[in-house]
């Protein structure tokens, strides 16, 4: 991450445990996704379509 990004999360009143939290999860959901992507796993929700 940019060191010119980290004052837009602290002026939100993030500390810095918060914003490496922030990122962390991110992560968590990027490498499980790339896992069930490589596993192949169903998906097991309905799928929801949009009507306009």
């Amino acid at each position: 991450m940019p060191t010119n990004s980290w004052p837009r999360p602290r002026c939100a009143g993030l500390s810095g445990g918060q914003i490496i939290e922030v990122i962390a999860h991110v992560a968590l959901n990027v490498f499980t996704n790339y896992l069930a992507t490589a596993a192949r796993v169903d998906i097991d929700w309905p799928l929801v379509r949009h009507t306009d």
